[in-house]
């Protein structure tokens, strides 16, 4: 499509057609750009779709939790774990609890998660748990307690009741439980879940196992396609490489045979030469014949050394292995040393 469409409804029209009868199985519409930045056009393309084949099964959170995971049993212990304030940690502990066994029933894996580097969307007091899925695939889930800013009054009895003058947190916790995954880039499931009016946290332990299992078979598509990719790059250097050794070989033997047919011309000039001093000579009597005498028999016996004809063996030529240098004039433009080389 050219430029000038109206992104906006084409995007929405493309989000109805998800509730088309008609669409097929495992695919969606797309609104894609293909132009540049200053002439920007579009394309819809069907593209995949894996929520479609991956259903969502109801988990219940249990009230009371008997033995928790080391994993689980490491944040009720940890101090540092400041995201999720006391009263919440119990409850907080039983969602985590909940999700680790429905990881493990899928035959993942989980493990504590050290780090406290800071991910892109994730709260640096979160807590992170590291978890691989039967399918070899990574993901980080966090767990914290939304915050919101404290009133003025609150502030400020606050730092009456510290006697600081020092910076007071001016953001309390909210009871409102916030667990997440990442990193997610193509599964377009809620990539966390929040408390909310209507719906608990404890309802929706199973929409972050249902994106992992959707955001998994998008990271095996990307797979397979690079792999594709790669394959099909692979083949075509190949390729290139067996046609630019094919036009260095014929490149070198028409220089070599193109160096014979010169000295070969060379060598009848010459001859023709020869034979005309030789008639001049012949016709002019003068007192240095015989040195000018010896001087054609000379000339005449590098004509002979020159001329190829007189050593058919001359023809056969063998050609050099060619070096990657010697293979660039013939690959329009890439690489001699691999596929994925820039030089």
């Amino acid at each position: 499509m050219p430029n000038g469409i109206d992104e906006a409804a084409y995007r929405k029209a493309l989000g109805r057609s998800l509730k088309s009868e008609t669409r097929p199985r495992g695919k969606r519409l797309d609104l894609t750009s293909t132009g540049s930045y200053r002439d920007r056009r579009w394309s819809v393309r069907l593209v995949d779709y894996f929520e479609d084949y991956v259903d969502e099964h109801p988990i219940t959170v249990p009230v009371r939790v008997s033995r928790y995971h080391p994993v689980v049993r490491g944040f009720l212990d940890d101090k540092r774990a400041d995201g999720v304030s006391r009263a919440q940690k119990p409850r907080a502990a039983r969602v985590l609890e909940t999700l680790v066994r429905a990881i493990f029933a899928v035959g993942g894996t989980v493990a504590p998660d050290p780090d406290r580097t800071s991910l892109y969307g994730v709260r640096t007091d979160a807590f992170r748990i590291r978890t691989t899925t039967a399918t070899g695939h990574d993901f980080t889930i966090y767990i914290c307690e939304s915050r919101r800013r404290a009133k003025p009054e609150d502030v400020a009895a606050q730092r009456r009741q510290s006697g600081s003058r020092g910076r007071i947190d001016e953001h309390v916790f909210t009871g409102e439980l916030i667990i997440g995954v990442t990193p997610v880039r193509d599964a377009s499931t809620a990539q966390r879940v929040v408390d909310g009016k209507r719906t608990a946290v404890e309802d929706q332990v199973s929409v972050i196992v249902r994106t992992m299992a959707i955001e998994g078979r998008y990271r095996d598509r990307r797979a397979e396609q690079a792999e594709q990719e790669r394959l099909a790059r692979q083949q075509r250097w190949e390729t290139a490489m067996a046609r630019a050794r094919v036009s260095y070989c014929e490149d070198y033997e028409r220089r070599h045979f193109g160096a014979l047919a010169s000295r070969w011309v060379e060598a009848n000039r010459l001859r023709a030469f020869i034979d005309a001093m030789t008639e001049r000579q012949s016709s002019v009597e003068s007192e240095q014949a015989p040195d000018i005498g010896a001087a054609l028999a000379r000339a005449t016996s590098l004509a002979d050394a020159i001329d190829p004809t007189a050593r058919p063996e001359s023809m056969l030529v063998e050609v050099p292995e060619p070096r990657p240098d010697d293979l660039k004039p013939y690959l329009d433009g890439l690489s001699p040393y691999g596929p994925n080389s820039p030089w």
